[in-house]
């Protein structure tokens, strides 16, 4: 982190440090239970998009933080309206990535609705990642504990064996 804050320090204009900065904070944020974390990672991918605005890869990446974050503040002695909108600006931000054709959006969006018990929309979205080539290995669909709302659910299972052929 503080390499990167020192290339941008260097060179405010040095996207690739920002965008691996801003990951990089996000990652920290997680590991260290960390909202601060998360928020500085957020007003660098405002940045960012700023100043490329169809850049799908950040928005996807912006959409997962968000998830993350929500997941974080996900306490029932928080403001559940906080958690609302983390996960409401996280749908926005994967549905950007996925309208500028990043198929991976379109699992990660599953992933979303898996969180929040849409199981019908969850598999929409499975599916349509599936169709646009934007799922992960089979492997990591198998155990990603974003989708264990759906494991007892018969159409994901279906799904799982359609797609380990």
């Amino acid at each position: 982190v503080q390499v990167l804050m020192q290339a941008l320090l260097l060179d405010p204009g040095y996207s690739h440090a920002r965008y691996n900065l801003a990951l990089a904070l996000s990652h920290l944020g997680e590991s260290r239970a960390e909202p601060d974390f998360f928020y500085q990672a957020i007003e660098h991918f405002q940045i960012l998009i700023k100043e490329d605005a169809e850049d799908e890869c950040v928005w996807n990446d912006w959409g997962l933080i968000m998830i993350a974050l929500a997941q974080l503040v996900d306490d029932p002695t928080l403001n559940s309206q906080e958690t609302l909108y983390f996960r409401q600006e996280s749908e926005k931000k994967l549905m950007q990535a996925a309208s500028l054709g990043y198929a991976p959006a379109l699992y990660n969006l599953g992933c979303l609705y898996a969180l929040g018990k849409q199981v019908e929309e969850s598999l929409n979205f499975l599916e349509k990642a599936y169709t646009h080539g934007g799922l992960p290995p089979i492997k990591e669909i198998k155990v990603d504990h974003w989708l264990d709302n759906l494991r007892d659910v018969p159409a994901f299972r279906a799904f799982l064996k359609k797609i380990d052929t």
